[in-house]
């Protein structure tokens, strides 16, 4: 045997082997090093003779330092091999709680899958891991959650450069590696104390009944209209109902994007496309108790109707929230909520229209009726002692008064109900004249004294209690107090 014939294959063991353990760069990104430079991966070495033909697929921009140098990448810009210098601190990822981008082979799994979605990024992840210690992105577009104490750098660093589903700007892991964040960190906490998460809500597994539908839905929207319910949630920018005589019975296993309406028609009204028509942002409740996260995490990608920088839920999952959270109950003790009024079913009788309309000025004009309600901005209805106010059912109030714009003022075919002399802790200022009393400088005396103090107070109407000034005086009840003659203006 030659000796060459041993010495060969050890050369080429020991270069193999060179190439598997060199998993990062000196700055501790994926690649291979030469002082400042670091190549990709597969160059196997950072430079040197032969560097431009060195691996299969790449170039002398990979593995050569010349050409390094010559693009002049920095590894703090662009946080991949081939790049130039030290990453430090300055890793081009802005979203609190990243950890870095790690290897994640099939065979070594460390996290488990939850979602796909091609409008994937790590907020949307986040939101889906929700109740899990980590989260990572992978593949542009899936999302997998790990447990407490998931040793998630086991695999050691990957090559984290394939762009967000979701935002062409962020980088959402690679080729069986994934960007890894931590759940909890500081500012990762919603500011909405009534917001309980993103969860599934498959449609053959429905936890929540739907309340209404509205193409300017917000979760305040939602609150209202499901005010005497435990929960609420949000869910779809569009849903689709079909005929029961069309409805397909197939689910598809796996949903990986957001559907359009070009895409979703198909899965669950085949050919019978007639038969289906949009609802737009919608809105359910929960009772008490409901198991509001027994489906698992889900994907809530959907802008609100109403409001464009809120989240309203997604593809068969829903964005949760708990009714009479701390800032969620309403200051004004004579509201009842939001209920609808179609034109053909009205329980209310129209009192007054104003441009300047709030429930202030309704319930000024309303003044001698059991209810009062305000519809679209301007309108004001009045509703009779035992009136049937919620008889149509909840309604969609999300147009603004015309006199505050940060009051709603009901909406279409829909009307914000209050009760008439709901008791608000402040008395009514008392007025001295008519039934009420007749006065005479700071006193005021029952209407059937005729007049209030003077001579013969002390016989006329209920007697000098009632009639006379030097007793009210000497009584000290104040009106402010009472509500009622005799007493002290």
């Amino acid at each position: 045997m030659h000796l060459t014939s041993l010495v060969l294959p050890m050369l080429c063991l020991g270069v193999v082997i060179g190439v598997a353990t060199a998993q990062t760069c000196d700055n501790g990104l994926a690649g291979v090093s030469k002082g400042e430079y670091c190549c990709t991966l597969g160059c196997g070495t950072c430079g040197g003779s032969g560097c431009s033909s060195r691996a299969e697929g790449l170039t002398g921009d990979d593995c050569c330092t010349s050409n390094i140098a010559s693009n002049g990448i920095l590894c703090a810009d662009s946080g991949a091999a081939p790049c130039i210098g030290d990453v430090g601190d300055d890793v081009p990822n802005e979203t609190e709680g990243f950890l870095g981008c790690f290897s994640d082979p099939a065979d070594s799994r460390v996290f488990v899958q939850e979602i796909s979605s091609a409008s994937m990024t790590a907020e949307v992840c986040s939101e889906a891991c929700a109740g899990s210690a980590y989260y990572g992105t992978q593949y542009s577009t899936e999302c997998w959650c790990g447990a407490e104490g998931a040793d998630y750098d086991a695999n050691g660093a990957g090559v984290c450069d394939m762009p967000c589903g979701g935002d062409a700007g962020e980088t959402c892991g690679g080729f069986y590696a994934m960007s890894i964040y931590e759940h909890d960190v500081d500012g990762g906490e919603s500011d909405d104390p009534s917001y309980l998460g993103c969860y599934s809500d498959p449609a053959d597994s429905r936890v929540f009944e739907q309340k209404i539908s509205s193409d300017s839905m917000t979760a305040e929207v939602c609150s209202e209209a499901c005010a005497g319910s435990a929960y609420y949630g949000t869910q779809y920018s569009t849903e689709h109902t079909v005929h029961a005589s069309h409805v397909s019975t197939k689910t598809p296993s796996v949903v990986h994007t957001p559907p359009t309406l070009p895409d979703i028609v198909p899965l669950l009204c085949g050919n019978a496309t007639h038969y289906c028509f949009a609802f737009y942002k919608q809105c359910w409740c929960g009772a008490e108790g409901a198991d509001y996260d027994a489906n698992g995490a889900g994907v809530c990608d959907m802008p609100c109707g109403g409001d464009a920088g809120e989240t309203c839920g997604g593809f068969y999952a829903m964005s949760i929230y708990e009714n009479d959270a701390d800032d969620g109950e309403s200051d004004d003790p004579s509201y009842l909520g939001c209920y609808s009024d179609p034109a053909d079913s009205r329980v209310f009788v129209q009192g007054v229209s104003s441009a300047a309309m709030t429930a202030e000025i309704c319930s000024a004009a309303c003044a001698g009726s059991a209810y009062y309600g305000t519809q679209y901005s301007v309108e004001c209805w009045c509703g009779a002692e035992g009136a049937d106010y919620d008889a149509n059912g909840a309604g969609v109030c999300d147009m603004p008064c015309g006199g505050d714009a940060d009051e709603i003022c009901g909406g279409f075919y829909a009307m914000s109900v209050y009760e008439n002399g709901a008791d608000d802790g402040v008395p009514d200022e008392f007025s001295c004249s008519g039934d009420a009393g007749v006065s005479s400088g700071s006193s005021c005396c029952e209407a059937d004294c005729g007049t209030c103090g003077g001579s013969g107070c002390s016989s006329r109407g209920s007697g000098a209690a009632s009639c006379c000034t030097s007793n009210i005086q000497s009584a000290g009840i104040l009106c402010s107090d009472s509500g009622a003659a005799p007493c002290i203006l």
